[in-house]
């Protein structure tokens, strides 16, 4: 496991996974709140929570595809920048007073979907960085930051 941590690409590809990651949680955090306060409604939460599984169950098969096709670093960029600008459409339709809640879940859709194919490609991302020998160390690493 040292050997992988001592190559300086992956330590900076894990933590800028770990980031991205955090991000992703720190996100669905605030929005599960944000439903929470704009309904009042406790269901609001885990309703939430499910429209954020969706993609990940029903387009895995075909974001994997996407990600075996091309370029994974310019991909996870877009993806991340993607994600980024979706979710500060939240707070600017709120500044304007026209965040309603049904936005809220569609935009969780929107991020997790991002999100699964950020995920994908990362994984396939993994092997252009990490000579083949090193792989088994690095998936465990990576693991541990997911």
């Amino acid at each position: 496991m040292r050997e992988v941590l001592r190559l300086r690409a992956f330590r900076i590809y894990s933590a800028c996974i770990f980031v991205s990651f955090v991000g992703n949680l720190a996100y669905l955090a605030a929005a599960a709140w944000i439903v929470l306060e704009m309904t009042g409604q406790v269901w609001a939460v885990p309703a939430l929570f499910l429209v954020s599984a969706v993609p990940g169950i029903a387009f895995a098969p075909v974001v994997a595809s996407l990600a075996e096709r091309m370029d994974r670093r310019r991909l996870l960029i877009i993806i991340d920048g993607a994600s980024g600008v979706v979710v500060l459409m939240a707070p600017i339709a709120d500044i304007f007073g026209l965040l309603a809640p049904w936005q809220i879940f569609v935009q969780e859709f929107v991020v997790a979907f991002g999100g699964t194919l950020f995920f994908t490609t990362s994984r396939a991302f993994l092997r252009e960085i990490v000579p083949t020998g090193l792989l088994l160390p690095a998936n465990s690493v990576m693991v541990g930051v997911f």
